[in-house]
């Protein structure tokens, strides 16, 4: 007869969204955040700039931002935020995404390194983010600071399969610290830092950091109790052998996660621990199915375990989104657990349980040392819990399993192609622009090959000519709509793919397409509500709707219901007054207000939509005005509390 406690499972850990981790608390902002991400998609990169500049909606976490608040986020966040991600592995999602998107080539610096298969691929594959926040108003708190270090294996898409991550931040007083919580220091993370400052591709851009690291290297990490953080480190860890993690001899239980799994290592793990320790490995069917006759005589003393098929949750109609099981969500989580008696030890983070992971990858991986206490309690209740919704994988009983080659057809000639690409440019001669690949040609293609390119802001790809080192865009691109960023497709056979890539233009865009791009963006009227939050001192803005709505129907007509929505009315005008109290107040930054003025001082610029607009052009008359006010009210003297 079973109890209650019987059939009570075990609970699972508390879920993080990363985005929330990202957001400074209210009184605090980013004051600079690097991000780093094997993979990404350019919404999630917009996302993940709304929160660490607070402009995510406060009462609404799915809600993606507005279009003011992506506008200030760009604006705020330009040069002090960067994501670093593999060449290649950048995607949009949409065939034509929303124009501001072409901002985001301020942000991304792309790993060039080869992924190409054998001993000498190697990818970008760390995942995680380093945050330094400071007061929003330091007059009284200057030099002060608090730190965020999120780690794990959660890319910067928008996958929501299982991940296994650690959050720890450095908050800038001990009356800070969460109740239950120690302060330690993390050696780690001060290390991680200065292997990305030394990095022969983000040296230039990571160079103001240089100065924190003093800083840095001084501070205590809040830990939960139950939780000991031995150790934290970030590779390429070397040769064959001597980085994955020493499985202690005593170990009676050892749990291995990971969607990609090699024989080799699956071996490792076969032989881990004591004589009869329990050895469980969860992977997917998938990579199982790869493993020959002879990979299985290896794995006696294992036991294999699968999740259940993944399912999606949009309905057929894609009106209604399903609710899906905890138990029918994918595999992304990389973590290894051993434990013997009340020792347990875990280690989390990027690396796949693969020879190529933890020998040649840029990865990133933590130990931690959990207690059946606490915090370190619930993370061990909770692997529990994952395990029991898993089910043992059953080998196939026929002979020899073809293994699959490392690299399919259509991925290898992906990278070569990504790779050809490295040093290739965007020029503008005579009115025509033209993508200049001369790498291109010194590879031998498949016949039967397909490339297309196109500009962001683009409906339509263009063929590109492989044995030619130059392509020419059909048709003249706006200033505005230039972007670093290049969408490419590629097929061959039956299989495609795509991908967005930078490449840079020669000379280098300048801050007037940065200009322009915002200009349109914003138009007139949400450069209004913009200044008006800044005046008033309002955190998250509310103007303009969604960011990534164009405001198009499917003729591609303005959309009357967005534009009057974002229309301010007479009273909502930011007013000389307003300018003036915030001015002598001397409390407010002048930098944000004169960004938002100076493309509206000249005559004459008027948004493609407020040609028609008698508001639009009403309110490029009132930016004007307040433009032409604003160098007089800073002549004034400022009032600064003591």
């Amino acid at each position: 007869m079973s109890t209650e406690a019987d059939d009570k499972k075990p609970e699972h850990m508390a879920q993080l969204a990363w985005l929330d981790r990202l957001k400074p608390p209210p009184g605090w902002r980013t004051d600079r955040a690097v991000l780093s991400t094997y993979s990404a998609h350019l919404s999630v990169v917009a996302a993940s700039l709304l929160a660490l500049e607070g402009q995510d909606a406060d009462d609404d976490a799915s809600a993606p931002g507005t279009r003011v608040g992506l506008g200030r986020a760009l604006s705020r966040l330009r040069g002090r935020v960067h994501v670093i991600v593999q060449a290649g592995r950048v995607t949009s999602g949409a065939s034509k995404p929303s124009p501001i998107v072409a901002l985001l080539d301020r942000f991304l610096i792309e790993c060039p390194w080869d992924e190409s298969a054998g001993s000498g691929g190697q990818s970008w594959h760390a995942k995680f983010a380093l945050v330094r926040q400071v007061p929003v108003d330091d007059t009284h708190q200057r030099g002060t600071s608090r730190w965020v270090f999120l780690m794990g294996s959660r890319n910067l898409t928008k996958d929501v399969s299982w991940d296994l991550g650690l959050h720890l931040c450095a908050e800038a007083s001990d009356q800070d610290v969460p109740a239950g919580h120690e302060r330690k220091a993390v050696a780690g993370i001060p290390s991680l830092l200065e292997s990305l400052v030394a990095e022969p591709f983000l040296k230039d851009a990571l160079t103001a950091w240089q100065a924190h690291q003093p800083e840095l290297r001084s501070r205590r990490w809040s830990i939960p109790a139950g939780l000991d953080v031995k150790k934290l480190a970030m590779g390429p860890f070397g040769e064959s052998g001597t980085a994955f993690p020493r499985i202690p001899k005593e170990a009676r239980r050892v749990i291995a996660v990971a969607p990609f799994v090699d024989a080799a290592t699956a071996a490792k793990i076969a032989k881990s621990g004591a004589d009869k320790c329990e050895r469980i490995l969860v992977s997917t069917a998938a990579q199982f199915a790869k493993f020959t006759e002879k990979n299985w005589q290896r794995l006696g003393g294992l036991t294999c375990h699968v999740l259940p098929e993944t399912r999606y949750g949009n309905e057929p109609d894609g009106e209604e989104e399903e609710l899906i099981g905890l138990d029918q969500v994918g595999l992304h989580a990389k973590f290894l657990l051993a434990s013997q008696g009340r020792e347990h030890t875990l280690w989390l983070g990027s690396p796949n349980l693969t020879q190529r992971a933890w020998e040649r990858n840029a990865e990133c991986y933590v130990q931690v040392d959990l207690e059946r206490r606490q915090s370190g309690k619930e993370v061990l209740t909770g692997i529990d819990a994952f395990l029991s919704m898993t089910s043992p994988y059953e080998p196939p009983s026929s002979e020899a399993v073809e293994e699959d080659a490392e690299q399919s057809s259509v991925e290898k000639c992906r990278t070569q192609v990504v790779q050809a690409l490295s040093h290739a440019c965007q020029l503008e001669e005579q009115v025509r622009t033209f993508l200049e690949a001369s790498a291109l040609v010194d590879v031998t293609w498949p016949k039967d090959l397909q490339v297309s390119w196109a500009p962001l802001s683009a409906k339509d790809m263009q063929p590109l000519v492989l044995t030619r080192r130059r392509s020419e865009w059909p048709g003249e691109q706006a200033l505005h709509t230039r972007s670093n960023l290049l969408r490419f497709t590629l097929k061959l056979g039956d299989e495609s793919t795509s991908w967005v890539q930078s490449v840079t233009w020669h000379p280098p865009l300048g801050a007037d397409r940065d200009i322009e791009a915002l200009r349109t963006y914003m138009g007139p009227t949400q450069s209004l509500a913009w200044l008006a939050d800044v005046l008033q001192g309002k955190r998250v803005s509310e103007g303009g709707g969604r960011w990534d709505d164009d405001g198009s129907d499917e003729d591609d007509k303005p959309s009357d219901r967005r534009r009057a929505s974002g229309r301010s009315s007479k009273t909502d005008l930011p007013t000389l007054e307003q300018m003036l109290r915030y001015w002598f107040s001397g409390s407010g930054s002048a930098e944000e207000i004169e960004h938002i003025l100076a493309v509206w001082q000249r005559q004459g610029q008027v948004t493609t939509a407020g040609k028609s607009d008698d508001t639009n052009q009403e309110d490029v008359a009132h930016l004007q005005a307040l433009s032409r006010a604003w160098p007089v009210i800073k002549k004034a003297p400022r009032v600064t509390a003591r």
